[in-house]
């Protein structure tokens, strides 16, 4: 059951899709939000000159989003347990390694 307050941890996609969708702010405003320094990194780069490029504010973000570090063992703990990590993206295998060093649910 999905309730008020729930921690959900984001992908670079989710932020910008949900900045896409004009959602955001309904979303941020019901979940605690949470994701990794590689996805903020993600989120602020990209080529501004294409037409579907969706501007994101990482200074507003990281108002609104509790933001993680990864740690080296973290990362190397994951790669370990892939059968084919160079298949994911930076951002995904940041938040996949801090998703599992976690404890308790989320």
């Amino acid at each position: 059951m999905i309730a008020k307050g729930d921690i959900v941890l984001l992908d670079t996609n989710v932020i910008i899709e949900a900045h896409r969708a004009n959602c955001w702010r309904a979303l941020a405003q019901f979940f605690r939000f949470e994701t990794v320094e590689m996805c903020c990194v993600e989120v602020a780069t990209g080529d501004r000159r294409r037409l579907d490029y969706v501007a994101v504010d990482i200074a507003e973000l990281r108002k609104q989003v509790a933001v993680h570090e990864v740690s080296k063992n973290e990362l190397a703990q994951l790669e370990t347990n892939l059968s084919a990590p160079w298949s994911i993206d930076p951002g995904e295998k940041h938040l996949l390694a801090h998703a599992f060093a976690r404890p308790g649910g989320w």
